[in-house]
């Protein structure tokens, strides 16, 4: 009787185990929390939600009407057909129905509608100009993180000083590339990008900056050494080893209590077979019984019951070398925790080391501050020695222009608060046009020369009226280059742009007339 009970228990486990449809239905659509307008995805990548006690309309059903043991295989069978928009899984009778659309649904008790997912397209892409609002109207000041991990500072109407320039100005059609074309440059520490030009201006100094209207500035934020992931990593490791732990003492309570069944069950089956062994020897004794031979033959009969109950012995034996399988694989498996534990602590020490080195290379970085600060007093130097070049060169200038007089004389310039733009100016046999107050970006000139600051405007026409490759002049007079006279190869007319009126009278340009 005690193997008949135990059979009976192993049956009752094995229906447990096995989940029911409507177990199914209840686990999705009756349990705490509900998974009710929730979203799955399968193996091979298809996805769905669950809208629970719901069914699709007749008119769109899709013919015939499958069989399906799970909800997931309900799915599948809609992931298969491109007309499929969902289908109605129907716990009670393990039906699967699909549909062409996925909206137009009926209320079900015992049904599960299968929403199919579909992708939504990716919205239209911002133009620089948006994209430049978008920045400076609400993210101004903010962080943004690129991909690769690098962090940048939003400054919004703000570039980079001229002295921290890296050459040359590159191209970027929105601000994340500017970035990110600063994050490739070991060298630069912030970067300017221009809307209305779509440039990319890359600066060795990311703490100098001035005002500049259509520009935001991307301050280059220093990256420390971030170890949280690998402690969270053995935190859980620690966690899943305590677990592993737990599930290999409640393995061995059942195979303790499985082997003490089976011993019960082995002295069992010695005491029916001496039992048998009697009746056997009993039946020899009794032939000339009748009645007595009957008996002994129902006990006959019992014996061998036993020995169909010897069958169930076997099985038990089966599962306990099961679950013996099942307590090394556990301990393979605390064996390979415990070997990620130790990675996961290398890996630590690991980082903890690169924070070191970092630190160092922080130190080395002040180190050339320490340099750059001494290259700078040397630019200064320069600079002086520039300003004496300079003198000697107008010096030589005026002789040049005495010599000139001859041919033409130094034209008269109105200003162009005072009727200067347009004004018409000759010069020997050229004859230019003023235009003013204009800008046109350096990099988008057709150069021919530039001569150094120091010159007045009449002087800066009169060079290149007296230079017959000289087209056009670009006069500098609002920056730290005042007084730089570019002298253009071609008519820039066209390229020019009005300055603002904020910002006075700032630089002049003389195009043919």
């Amino acid at each position: 009787m005690r193997v008949q009970y135990l059979v009976q228990a192993l049956c009752l486990l094995k229906a447990v185990e096995a989940q029911s449809p409507k177990d199914e239905f209840d686990a999705i659509c009756s349990s705490e929390p509900s998974q009710d307008g929730d979203l799955k995805t399968l193996d091979n990548g298809y996805k769905f939600q669950y809208v629970c006690k719901h069914t699709g309309n007749s008119a769109n059903a899709i013919e015939p009407t499958l069989t399906a043991e799970t909800i997931d295989e309900c799915a599948e069978h809609c992931a298969s057909r491109d007309d499929c928009k969902g289908s109605a899984w129907v716990h009670n009778f393990q039906s699967c129905q699909l549909f062409t659309s996925a909206e137009d649904l009926q209320s079900r008790r015992t049904g599960i509608f299968l929403r199919r997912d579909v992708p939504v397209p990716d919205p239209e892409p911002l133009s620089p100009k948006a994209q430049f609002e978008a920045v400076c109207d609400d993210h101004d000041g903010d962080f943004v993180t690129l991909d690769n991990g690098e962090k940048f500072k939003y400054v919004c109407r703000q570039a980079g000083v001229a002295a921290n320039l890296i050459e040359p100005a590159l191209e970027a059609d929105t601000i994340e590339e500017c970035a990110a074309l600063c994050a490739t440059n070991e060298k630069c520490k912030g970067s300017t990008w221009i809307h209305s030009f779509g440039s990319c201006q890359l600066y060795t100094n990311g703490d100098e900056y001035q005002p500049r209207r259509a520009a935001v500035f991307l301050r280059r934020e220093v990256q420390s050494a971030d170890c949280t992931h690998i402690e969270s990593d053995l935190k859980d490791c620690e966690a899943s080893e305590t677990a592993l732990k737990e599930s290999e003492t409640a393995l061995n309570e059942k195979v303790d209590l499985l082997q003490e069944d089976i011993r019960s069950c082995l002295e069992y089956k010695e005491q029916l077979e001496d039992t048998r062994a009697d009746l056997e020897e009993k039946l020899e004794k009794c032939n000339d019984c009748e009645k007595e031979k009957a008996d002994l033959q129902q006990q006959l009969i019992q014996a061998q019951k036993c020995e169909a109950e010897n069958g169930y012995i076997t099985e038990l034996n089966q599962q306990l070398e099961q679950f013996h399988k099942d307590a090394a694989t556990s301990a393979q498996q605390l064996q390979q925790c415990n070997n990620n534990a130790a990675t996961g602590a290398q890996q630590l020490q690991q980082c903890r080391s690169d924070a070191v080195t970092n630190t160092q290379q922080l130190q080395k970085c002040k180190t050339d501050s320490t340099t750059t600060s001494q290259q700078l007093q040397q630019c200064q130097d320069d600079s002086t020695k520039s300003a004496q070049q300079l003198q000697t060169c107008q010096t030589q200038l005026q002789k040049c222009k005495t010599d000139a007089a001859t041919s033409a004389q130094l034209p008269q310039v109105k200003d162009c608060r005072y009727g200067g733009s347009d004004q018409i100016i000759k010069i020997g046999n050229r004859t230019f046009k003023q235009k003013c107050p204009v800008t046109l970006a350096k990099n988008r000139m057709p150069l021919s020369r530039v001569v150094r600051p120091g010159l007045t405007k009449p002087e800066c026409l009169l060079i290149c009226a007296l230079d017959s490759t000289c087209v056009s002049v670009y006069y500098v007079g609002g920056t730290a280059t005042t007084g730089e006279c570019q002298l253009q190869s071609r008519n820039i007319e066209s390229m020019l742009a009005r300055s603002s009126a904020a910002y006075g009278d700032r630089d002049w340009a003389f195009v043919p007339a």
